[in-house]
């Protein structure tokens, strides 16, 4: 027969235990023990979105003082672009008197081949049509300008005359026969792609290239600093 202290001890462990009330500081290490992952995942989302709304609504990029208009097959190698900006950038003035003199080259592949993909071209029409609508480009620099002439009819004669349908003689300059643009410095670039590194020469890329400027109609605002600029570029061209 079980002992009386045997008996007992059996009574007492059938016994539910009772709880114990947790501490304030126990409490938060439970609660931080099965939450903290969703904390810190709500922090990082906390922080992206702060970033996007930093650079669509507080840091806003400066507006330039003039932009020009790349209409090609692909976009060019940054380093191509921004020596030509910078290159321009020295017979500009502060057209928006902001304390800096700005300009701005705008690529627009209206032409990529299919490997680009077709959301790139419907992006550059979109994109595009933005720009002509409000007159932000004067200044056309393109690949192929008989090509985007049958398409947008947006090209005038070197005096901001609008041609006649098909006309084509005399709207566009190549860029070797303008001596201000085929004279600029404009260095070399790099560019780092999947097969390799390339690098060439900023003048041979843009030696293949066309300028012209666009017709301003009556809701074109004040173009006066555009046009100066365009008739810079084309002083001595080759007709």
């Amino acid at each position: 027969m079980a002992s009386e202290y045997l008996m007992k001890l059996a009574r007492e462990q059938a016994l539910p235990e009772e709880k114990r009330e947790l501490t304030r500081a126990e409490k938060r290490a439970n609660w931080w023990h099965y939450h903290k992952l969703y904390v810190i995942a709500g922090v990082v989302a906390l922080a992206v979105l702060a970033g996007f709304i930093w650079d669509f609504c507080v840091r806003k990029e400066p507006a330039p003082d003039y932009q020009i208009a790349y209409i090609g097959s692909t976009y060019l190698p940054e380093d191509t672009t921004a020596a030509l900006e910078t290159a321009l950038e020295e017979l500009c003035d502060d057209r928006n008197q902001d304390g800096q003199v700005m300009v701005k080259v705008r690529a627009y592949p209206l032409y990529a081949d299919e490997s680009a993909g077709y959301q790139t071209t419907v992006a550059a029409q979109v994109q595009l049509s933005v720009d002509i609508s409000d007159y932000e480009s004067l200044i056309y620099l393109m690949e192929d300008p008989a090509a985007f002439q049958r398409d947008f009819e947006l090209l005038a004669r070197p005096d901001g005359s609008v041609p006649e349908p098909e006309e084509t003689e005399g709207i566009w300059f190549a860029w070797s026969d303008c001596p201000v643009l085929a004279g600029l410095e404009l260095g070399s670039y790099t560019e780092y792609t999947m097969s390799g590194t390339l690098t060439g020469d900023n003048q041979e890329v843009y030696s293949q290239m066309y300028i012209a400027r666009r017709a301003v109609f009556e809701d074109g605002g004040d173009q006066s600093g555009a046009i100066a600029l365009w008739e810079k570029l084309i002083t001595g061209a080759v007709e």
